[in-house]
Order: C-alpha cells, then structure tokens, then sequence
C-alpha cells in the first residue's frame, strides 16, 4: 500500500463542537510585518531589527484553501523556501505533488524533507519566508514509517514536534505551517485513526499557543482566530 493511501487511511475526522469565529478579510495590511503578542518573545524579529522568527499556522481540511493562503502569505515575504514533507508513494500522490510544484514561482527554492523537519529549519536561510507542508503528513511519516525507518511511538512524535518548535524559536524571518484541522467529524474507528487524530490536535494546539496568528480555512475563506476579532491571543487551556 502507498503512503498516499495509508495517510487517507487515517485522516479521519473527529467530533467535536466548532467554535464560533468572526471572519475577516485578508487584505494586503494583513501581509505587512508587524509586532504581535504571539510572537517569539526574545526580540522582535528580522523586521524588526531581530533574529527571532515569526510563526503563522494555516490550518484547514481538505480542499479548505489552506495551501493556497499558505503560499500568499510566503510570496508576500521573499525570498521564500518551500520545505516539503510528501513522498510520492503512489500515482495519486505524485499528480498532487506536482499541482503544487506547478503553483510555486521560479525564484522560490524548494527542500524535500519527510522525517527531520527541525533540522532543516535549522539549516535554512534566516531572512525571508520558510513555508513547511505539511506537518500532517510529516506527522503520518513518523506515525507510520518511511523505507529504511519504522513508525515511532506517541512519545517520540511529541518529542519531535518540541525539537520542532525548538528550531522555529532558533530561527528568524517569517515561518508558515500548514497543517490539517482533523476535530469536526466523528471519531475514528481504528486504532492508528485514533493515534493520528489525537497527536495532529495536540501539534496543531502546541503550534497555536506558540503561533504570531492562526488562520482556519473554510471553503475557500480564511478566518484569522489568532489575534481574534477582539484582539485576543490566548489559547484554551
């Protein structure tokens, strides 16, 4: 069986009760670099005559407009790294990797790397805007294995997503993560299902809490839900 379809096999959705979120327009203002209180706190950052990077988390389901937000806000913010973390495992996920190669401008520099994501966000430029897609795939890499590597175990996922976080605080300029909102549909079946669903929610948040803005697409639309319409940066315990 193909990653593509081991990685359907688990991106099931969960139940959960949606929240209610004001939707605002992303308009060229939202592109601008500004300070914000989620950002990293040591300094703030490259445009701001810093070091220390900006973090923006894309989240969405499939078909939700995620990749497309993910790759405005990155043009808005050059030179730009794609850092990829899909493999084609079949015919179908090869078509869907080269939509995207097809969408990224000719100046953008692209890394492919399924596994050690923290360590190529140590390794790359420190101006400019590094785009990381997508941490839910990378997260199935680690769930359930690569060639040559086996799956890991919960406690090693959570421990590579701090090395993650880890080497976002250690870098500068703009950071876009785009990763898979998996909590509005009813739980999974089996067990692996399970196992995703709940370590992607627990990254998902991690990233959040530690995120300058968060935006959830629906359709098409991005909502921002961090800052919120009232300015709120704080996320649920």
């Amino acid at each position: 069986m193909g990653l593509l379809n081991r990685t359907q096999a688990i991106l099931c959705l969960r139940l959960s009760r949606p929240r209610a979120f004001h939707a605002i327009p992303i308009s060229a203002e939202f592109l601008k670099p500004r300070r914000l209180p989620g950002r990293f706190m040591d300094d703030d950052g490259l445009d701001f005559g810093g070091s220390v990077a900006e973090l923006l988390l894309i989240l969405g389901g499939v078909r939700s407009g995620k990749s497309r937000l993910a790759e405005r806000l990155a043009t808005a913010r050059p030179p730009v790294t794609y850092l990829a973390t899909a493999q084609a495992g079949d015919e179908e996920m090869s078509r869907r990797i080269a939509v995207h190669r097809g969408r990224r401008p000719l100046d953008w520099t692209t890394r492919e790397e399924p596994w050690d994501i923290a360590g190529a966000v140590g390794g790359c430029q420190r101006q400019g805007t590094l785009l990381l897609e997508c941490l839910s795939l990378w997260l199935t890499n680690r769930l359930v294995g690569l060639s040559g590597r086996t799956g890991e175990s919960d406690e090693a996922i959570r421990a590579a997503v701090g090395e993650l976080l880890t080497a976002v605080h250690g870098a500068a300029g703009r950071i876009v993560v785009v990763s898979s909102e998996v909590g509005c549909g009813i739980v999974p079946m089996n067990a692996l299902s399970r196992r995703f669903a709940d370590l992607i929610g627990e990254a998902n948040q991690r990233l959040a809490e530690a995120a300058a803005e968060v935006y959830w697409c629906l359709a098409g639309i991005p909502v921002r839900i961090k800052p919120g319409a009232d300015g709120n940066t704080q996320t649920a315990d």
